[in-house]
């Protein structure tokens, strides 16, 4: 993990790994498979084996846009700036914001394959509950892996889960629950396979 002093698009200068962070995680402006692989395998090496068993292709991204059909019948297209990653079911698809350091990454594609390994969502409220066990789930692991909480609230005073508030946040989010329109496509930017997750 970066220090502070490693901003998302530069590399430190002057400093070795070993100051930046370790030896094998690096403050470049992107993560890496090894170094993600690296970090999930420490406490949850069955994502790993998940991955490479389901045969799931996992693609870097620069970024998202949605396209937005309002009531009123005007459409529109928005970056989602704050979008991490992305899980296609039927395609076995995975798509993580390449911009982002190793140890979120990992955080990230753990969430995708929390979604992945679940039969696909018919309803609204499947697909809620959906979101919200995986987040819980993601939180877990973020404990496990020693990491800081993903989010504000995401855990109790005692260091634990706190389910009910990951999932007061998740029933009003705007996100989940759009009023007035409605998503009617999505599109990627930068899309590039990523390879090396899996042994020859």
């Amino acid at each position: 993990m970066c220090l502070s002093g490693c901003t998302p698009r530069e590399k430190p200068k002057g400093k070795s790994a070993k100051k930046c962070g370790g030896t094998t995680t690096n403050c470049s402006s992107s993560w890496t498979v090894e170094d993600v692989k690296k970090i999930i395998a420490k406490t949850d090496p069955q994502v790993i084996e998940a991955i490479c068993n389901g045969k799931i292709n996992i693609i870097s991204i620069e970024t998202a846009h949605d396209k937005w059909r309002y009531n009123d019948g005007r459409v529109e297209e928005n970056e989602i700036k704050g979008l991490a990653g992305n899980t296609k079911k039927g395609p076995k698809e995975i798509r993580i914001r390449e911009s982002m350091k190793n140890e979120q990454a990992a955080k990230t594609l753990f969430h995708e394959m929390g979604h992945m390994t679940r039969p696909q969502s018919t309803t609204r409220d499947e697909g809620l509950k959906e979101e919200i066990d995986v987040r819980v789930e993601t939180e877990e692991f973020a404990i496990r892996q020693g990491m800081l909480p993903t989010r504000k609230g995401y855990r109790t005073a005692d260091g634990k889960v706190d389910r009910t508030f990951i999932e007061n946040k998740i029933l009003k989010s705007k996100h989940y629950n759009p009023k007035g329109r409605r998503r009617i496509g999505r599109r990627y930017a930068g899309e590039k396979h990523t390879a090396g997750w899996c042994p020859p």
